[in-house]
């Protein structure tokens, strides 16, 4: 059973941006390959190395309890995540990235492999890249 749950977890975290994304369908190509290279493969690869290998399990260790599935610490790491958005992106674009962010950390915490964080980042970047 419990095996059954993760399972629905994870294929609802993989199908939850498909329809948000597909209510903005505006179809681009104008990007060059290594555009979307970076943002499919480096940055999702970079930032989940960081927040979700390091930050996230730095905070586990001293707060490790959980609210409705998401540990505090996933949340924690979430406000950074979209905090440091603010950089290229507008404010409510960057507090946005708040909620996948907790669908990659709740990855990391269910899963313990960042290779799942990572694809699933990839995933919504790749969403993101074709749809808006």
């Amino acid at each position: 059973m419990q095996t059954i749950k993760k399972n629905f977890i994870f294929i609802t975290l993989i199908l939850a941006p498909f329809a948000y994304f597909m209510s903005f369908f505006q179809f681009t190509a104008d990007a060059t390959i290594s555009q979307v290279l970076v943002l499919i493969i480096l940055y999702p690869t970079a930032e989940e190395l960081f927040f979700r290998g390091m930050v996230q399990p730095a905070i586990k260790r001293y707060l490790s309890f959980e609210f409705f599935l998401i540990s505090i610490s996933n949340v924690i790491t979430s406000l950074f995540f979209a905090t440091t958005h603010l950089i290229y992106h507008s404010p409510l674009d960057a507090l946005l990235t708040f909620f996948p962010s907790l669908a990659f950390g709740y990855c990391q915490d269910r899963y313990s492999d960042i290779r799942f964080p990572i694809g699933l980042h990839s995933y919504y970047n790749l969403l993101y890249f074709f749809f808006i």
